[in-house]
C-alpha cells in the first residue's frame, strides 16, 4: 500500500512538472500547446486549461513568450536557429533570401547599402565591387574595362518599375500591391542627415518612387521611380550633377538636396534646383539642416509650406 502511495505521489509530481504550465509562463522562443493527461495521470492531475507543453519555435520563426504559435520572420529578416525570441534584420552589405538561414555577404560584383534586403544588386556598368560584402561599387580604374557579372538568381524575381520617365498627376492606386507608402510629410518638415537615415531605414526597398502633391489630394502631382542606387546617386554639392536612369535625371546628397528632373534637362542646385525648362517635371527637397521645401513641379518656395507634401513609395 505504501509503495502505491509513493508511486502515486511520484507520478503526480512528474505530471505537475511536465504539464502544469500556464500559457503566461511559456518562454520566449517557444510555443505552448495544450496537452491532456492520459491513463493513471488523468485520475491524479486536475484537468484544467493550465496544462501546456513547450515546443521550440522552428528556424524562420520566433516567439516573444506566452504564445501558442510562433510568428514567421518578415521578409529581409532571419532566425537561423530553433528557439528564437526575435528575428534579426539583414545587415547592409549582406542579403537574406531565406528567413531560415544566416545572412550572406554580397558576392563579388554586387553591393547592398540598405538593411533588410533579400538580394544584393549587380554593380552598374563601368563600376566594380572587387571584394565580397561591399556597401557600394567603385568606378572602374582608368585603362581598365570592368565586366558586369550576371544578375543573381534572387534578383530576377524583383518587382518591375511601374513606369518610365517623370509622370504628372499619377494615380498611386495603379501601383501593384507590392508597392507601399513609406513616407509622407509636409514640405515644411525639414530633412537632414539624421532624419534621412530614419526615412531610408523605413523606405528600405530596392526600388523607390519619389513624388509630391497638394495635401488632401490622392494623385501625385509629380512622380518618378527608379532603382535605389539610381535614386540615391550621390552628387554631393555639385551644382549641375545628375544621374540618368529610367527616364529621369536624379541627384542626391544627405546635406544639400534630393530630387529629379526630366531626362536630358540640366539642373542648377543651389542647394535646390531652380531651373525653369520643363519645370512641371521637376522635384527638389532641401536636405540641409533646418530647411524644408523646396519645389513640386512649377510650385516653388515651399520651405515653410504645410499645404504640399513629400511622398515616397518603395518595393522590394
Amino acid at each position: 500500500m505504501a509503495k502505491s502511495v509513493l508511486l502515486a505521489v511520484f507520478l503526480l509530481c512528474l505530471a505537475a512538472n511536465t504539464f502544469s504550465l500556464s500559457i503566461q509562463e511559456c518562454r520566449p522562443g517557444y510555443r505552448c500547446r495544450a496537452r491532456a493527461s492520459k491513463g493513471m495521470l488523468r485520475s491524479l492531475v486536475p484537468q484544467n486549461a493550465d496544462m501546456w507543453e513547450e515546443e521550440l519555435c522552428p528556424p524562420g520563426t520566433y516567439s516573444e513568450g506566452g504564445a501558442t504559435e510562433c510568428t514567421p520572420c518578415a521578409k529581409g529578416t532571419f532566425a537561423p536557429a530553433p528557439g528564437s525570441a526575435m528575428c534579426y534584420d539583414c545587415p547592409k552589405a549582406h542579403m537574406c533570401p531565406s528567413t531560415t538561414e544566416d545572412a550572406e555577404r554580397c558576392p563579388q560584383g554586387t553591393f547592398n547599402n540598405a538593411t533588410r534586403q533579400t538580394c544584393c544588386r549587380v554593380c552598374p556598368p563601368g563600376t566594380q565591387a572587387r571584394y565580397i560584402g561591399m556597401l557600394e561599387c567603385s568606378p572602374c580604374p582608368a585603362g581598365y574595362a570592368c565586366k558586369q557579372r550576371e544578375r543573381l538568381a534572387c534578383e530576377t524575381q524583383e518587382e518591375p518599375l511601374p513606369f518610365f520617365g517623370v509622370q504628372l498627376n499619377f494615380d498611386p492606386s495603379s501601383l501593384s500591391a507590392k508597392w507601399s507608402n513609406c513616407y509622407t510629410e509636409s514640405y515644411s518638415h525639414s530633412m537632414n542627415s539624421t532624419t534621412l537615415e530614419s526615412i531610408l531605414n523605413r523606405c528600405n526597398g530596392r526600388k523607390l518612387l519619389l513624388a509630391c502633391r497638394r495635401v488632401g489630394t490622392a494623385n501625385l502631382a509629380v512622380a518618378a521611380a527608379g532603382n535605389r542606387e539610381d535614386v540615391l546617386f550621390n552628387c554631393e554639392k555639385a551644382i549641375n550633377c545628375t544621374h540618368a536612369a529610367n527616364g529621369a535625371n536624379w541627384y542626391y546628397s544627405s546635406s544639400y538636396s534630393w530630387g529629379f528632373a526630366k531626362i536630358g534637362d540640366s539642373v542648377a542646385r543651389g542647394s535646390c534646383d531652380t531651373e525653369s525648362p520643363n519645370g512641371s517635371h521637376r522635384l527638389c527637397w532641401h536636405t540641409s539642416p533646418g530647411d524644408g521645401g523646396y519645389r513640386c513641379g512649377t510650385v516653388q518656395s515651399l520651405n515653410t509650406n504645410s499645404a504640399w507634401e513629400k511622398v515616397i513609395y518603395h518595393t522590394a
